[in-house]
């Protein structure tokens, strides 16, 4: 399967549905989430970034091999991109996908900056996710403006700690023009992420969950171990794919 984009990923999910952006730290993470997408049917975008102990080269290099060599949609996406170099040197890499997050800078310089990383995205033909910042922080002609000024193709929202659930916003937020994108959605309970999915979140990043799920392979026992990782997986890495599995179905509303 050649490697996918984001409205690909979109595309083979439905409409009404949403696809999962998964933290591929290392070659488990990406076996794990790869082989979760064979598992379910389900498309996936395998979400890597700059980090002090991650090569990237090697990382996206390796999730590009992986995604190529799967039956199943997979984007390579890059998340939370810093700096318009950081986007440049991941489409130079071959992700499929980017992201510029400035949410931390002031709102008209958030929109420059995106602006810029946007311009170098569609110059090699990939599709870009810009962030405003997190929700209840920002109003919806805020959003509305950046998304008109900056050409993103998809719009991230973060969820903060004790946001009060509100699907009238999320769904106004999907009525911009954008794909929606939600970090953050483990703060939600499963009937509010189900809600927010059916109001038009697209495309959802899951990133503590993968976390928790490879503390739990590290504390299982070699008896579990050998009982719960009957396809070659590394009990830990195992772990994340049940985890992924079960995220992706539900996303789907499967």
């Amino acid at each position: 399967m050649t490697q996918a984009g984001l409205s690909d990923l979109r595309a083979a999910v439905g409409s009404g549905k949403a696809f999962g952006c998964f933290a591929a730290r290392d070659r488990g993470c990406v076996e794990a989430i790869i082989a979760a997408a064979q598992e379910t049917g389900l498309p996936a975008a395998l979400c890597i970034g700059y980090t002090p102990d991650v090569d990237f080269q090697t990382l996206s290099s390796t999730c590009c091999t992986a995604a190529d060599k799967t039956a199943m949609p997979v984007a390579v996406h890059l998340n939370h991109g810093r700096a318009l170099g950081e986007v440049l040197a991941a489409l130079d890499a071959g992700c499929t996908s980017v992201m510029f997050d400035g949410s931390a800078l002031d709102l008209e310089s958030n929109i420059a900056r995106t602006r810029e990383c946007v311009q170098a995205a569609h110059a090699h033909g990939v599709e870009i996710e810009g962030e405003i910042g997190p929700l209840g922080v920002f109003s919806l002609d805020e959003a509305r403006d950046f998304v008109a000024r900056t050409g993103v193709d998809w719009l991230a929202v973060s969820v903060p700690a004790h946001w009060p659930f509100h699907a009238g916003i999320i769904e106004a937020l999907a009525g911009l023009g954008a794909g929606l994108v939600l970090h953050g959605a483990s703060k939600l309970t499963p009937d509010q992420r189900t809600a927010a999915i059916r109001v038009g979140v697209a495309k959802i990043n899951a990133h503590s969950e993968l976390d928790r799920a490879l503390a739990e392979g590290v504390r299982q026992t070699p008896s579990q171990a050998a009982e719960s990782s009957p396809n070659g997986l590394d009990p830990m890495y195992d772990a994340v794919r049940r985890t992924v599995s079960e995220l992706m179905r539900s996303y789907a509303l499967r």
